[in-house]
C-alpha cells in the first residue's frame, strides 16, 4: 500500500513540507502531501540467493582421519565431495587448497572438531558444511574458521563455547584478500572471550561482496576474567571492516540473522567501512546496538529490536551518507550517553581514523519507535561538534502504550569539550517531513517542535509478532510489518 501512496503523491512533492504543528495544538490535521518513502540504495548482486544448502547424498569418499582428509583433498578434482567420518576430531590445522572442492561431515552434527584447532579455506568456491567446533579453542587468533579466496562457503555449522580463557581470538574471519564468501545457516553460541566473534578484515580499498546470512548468534557474554586488554572493548558479535580502511567500501551484506542475549559491549555489529547493508535481522534481549562506527553510505533497513533491559538500544550512527529505513525499535530505556533507540553521535570533526568522524547526511525515514527513552538521541556521545543535515521523515514514535512511564521522544546531548562544555548538540539543519509523535508530554527540542513533527495520537494495529505499526497505510508512517526471527525461524544450523 505504501508504494501505492509513494506514486500518487511524488507527482505532488516538489519540496520539504512540515506541519506547524506543535504541543498547543494537537489538533491540527497531518501536513499534505505525504513525503515519499525513502527505497534504499541497491547493492551489487550476491553470489547466491539466501537458500539452505543442498547437501549430496553421495560422497566420492568418506575420510577416517584428518590425515586421511588432507590426502583424499589433494587428489581431489572440483565438484568432488569429500566427508569426514562421525566422530570427535583433536587438535585439527587443516588448510583447504584445492579449488572446487566439497568437505561435509559425514553427517551434520556428528563431527566434533576439538582442542586447539583452526580450519582454513585457502583455495576458491569452496563448500564446508556440517562441523561442530566444541570443547576447545581456536589455534590462530583469527579463529577457529578462517576463509581465503574467493567464492568460498560455511554452511550448516555450530561453534558453541569453543573458549579459552585468558586469550584475544576471533571464532570466524573473512582474510583480507578475500571475496564473495558466505557465512550462512550456522549457530554460534557462547563466546565468552576477547575479541570479535565474527570479523571482515581489510587492508587494501577492495570491495569484498561477503554475505552473512540466516545465522543464530546468541549468548555472547562480556567477562571482565577474559578482559586480555582491560578496556571493555572488542567483543562485537560482528564487526565489518577496520578503522585504517574504513574510508573504503567492502559492499558486504549482513542479512536475516537472530541475534539473541549479546551482552559483549555497546557494538553488537561494528560496521567499520563503506557501502554495507545490514537488513531484515532481529535483535533480542541485547545490550548493545548495531553500530555503523566508521565508513560512508551504509544502509540500515527492516531489522526488528525487541529490547529488555536498560542498557540495549538499537542504531547507533557516525560517519556520512547513511540511510536508515524501515526499522522497528520497542523498549530501548537506556539512558546512556552513547545510547538510544536511533543515536546520531557528535564528532571530534575528521581526522584520526579511529575517531569519531562527523554524522552528516544521513536519512532516517519510516522508521517506528515503540515504549523507548531517548527514541532519538542527538549528539551522543557528547564529542565537540553536532550531527549535521540529516533528513528525518515518516517515523512514528509512540511512548507509554502499557503506562510504563513517559520520556522525552529526543534528548539533545551536551557537549563535554573543555571548550565549548555545556553545549547543545543539536542537528545543524536538520530537515523533517511527516513525523509523528505521540505519549510524552515533552518533545525535547530547545527550540519547541518544528514544522514536520505532529504531536497527534495515529491508531496503531498489533501483530502476532508482537509489532506496532500505523492502521492507516495512506499515512506512510512507521515501519512495514516485518519478520521477526528466533530460535524456531529458518535460521541457525540444522543440529
Amino acid at each position: 500500500m505504501k508504494s501505492i501512496y509513494h506514486l500518487l503523491f511524488a507527482l505532488f512533492f516538489i519540496s520539504a513540507c512540515g506541519g506547524g504543528s506543535n504541543a498547543n495544538s494537537p489538533e491540527t490535521p497531518a501536513p499534505t502531501p505525504i513525503p515519499p518513502t525513502i527505497e534504499p540504495p541497491s547493492q551489487p548482486p550476491m553470489q547466491n540467493d539466501t537458500s539452505i544448502y543442498n547437501k549430496p547424498t553421495n560422497y566420492n569418499v568418506t575420510a577416517i582421519s584428518i590425515e586421511h582428509l588432507k590426502s583424499e583433498i589433494s587428489s581431489a578434482s572440483a565438484g568432488d565431495v569429500i566427508a569426514l567420518a562421525n566422530g570427535t576430531y583433536v587438535d585439527v590445522e587443516l588448510d583447504i587448497t584445492k579449488d572446487g572442492v566439497i568437505v561435509v561431515a559425514e553427517t551434520s552434527g556428528s563431527v566434533f572438531i576439538e582442542g586447539s584447532s583452526t580450519i582454513e579455506l585457502s583455495g576458491d568456491d569452496i563448500i564446508f558444511e556440517g562441523f561442530t567446533f566444541i570443547n576447545g579453542q581456536p589455534k590462530q587468533n583469527k579463529g577457529a574458521i578462517i576463509i581465503n579466496g574467493h567464492r568460498n562457503r560455511v554452511t550448516n555449522c555450530k561453534i558453541d563455547h569453543f573458549d579459552n580463557e585468558g586469550n584475544d581470538y576471533k571464532w570466524i574471519s573473512f582474510n583480507n584478500d578475500a571475496t564473495y564468501g558466505e557465512i550462512d545457516h550456522c549457530t554460534f553460541t557462547g563466546k565468552q572471550t576477547e575479541g570479535a566473534l565474527l570479523v571482515v578484515w581489510r587492508n587494501n580499498e577492495n570491495a569484498q561482496y561477503h554475505k552473512i546470512y540466516r545465522n543464530i548468534f546468541s549468548d555472547h557474554q562480556y567477562n571482565p576474567i577474559n578482559d586480555v586488554n582491560n578496556d571493555t572493548n572488542g567483543w562485537e558479535a560482528i564487526r565489518v571492516g577496520t578503522s585504517a580502511q574504513s574510508q573504503s567500501s567492502s559492499y558486504s551484506t549482513v542479512e536475516y540473522n537472530y541475534f539473541f542475549d549479546i551482552n559483549g559491549e555497546i557494538e553488537i555489529i561494528s560496521n567499520k567501512s563503506g557501502h554495507n547493508t545490514y537488513q531484515y535481522n532481529t535483535f533480542e534481549s541485547s545490550s548493545g546496538m548495531l553500530t555503523l562506527r566508521h565508513g560512508n553510505n551504509c544502509v540500515v533497513d527492516s531489522n526488528y529490536f525487541l529490547i529488555d533491559n536498560t542498557s540495549g538500544g538499537g542504531i547507533r550512527i557516525i560517519d556520512k551518507g547513511h540511510t536508515i529505513t524501515n526499522n522497528y525499535i520497542e523498549g530501548a530505556k537506556s539512558n546512556s550517553n552513547a545510547r538510544g533507540a536511533i543515536a546520531l553521535s557528535s564528532s571530534l570533526k575528521d581526522g584520526v581514523l579511529s575517531g569519531y568522524w562527523e554524522v552528516s547526511d544521513v536519512t532516517i525515514a519510516n522508521n517506528t519507535v515503540i515504549n523507548s527513552a531517548q527514541s532519538l538521541h542527538y549528539g551522543s556521545n557528547s564529542k565537540r561538534y553536532p550531527p549535521k543535515s540529516a533528513t528525518i521523515r515518516n517515523n512514528l514514535i509512540r511512548n507509554n502504550i502499557d503506562g510504563d512511564g513517559e520520556a522525552d521522544f529526543i534528548k539533545v546531548a551536551e557537549s563535554r569539550d573543555e571548550n565549548n562544555a555545556g553545549e547543545l548538540l543539536n542537528i545543524v539543519n536538520p530537515t523533517y517531513e511527516n513525523n509523528f509523535f505521540f505519549g510524552s508530554p515533552n518533545l525535547g527540542l530547545p527550540e519547541g517542535t518544528p514544522a514536520g513533527i505532529e504531536l497527534i495520537e495515529v491508531e496503531l494495529s498489533k501483530n502476532n509478532n508482537g509489532q506496532y505499526f500505523a492502521s492507516e497505510d495512506s499515512l506512510n508512517v512507521g515501519a512495514p510489518e516485518i519478520e521477526r526471527l528466533g530460535f524456531d525461524s529458518s535460521v541457525g544450523s540444522s543440529f
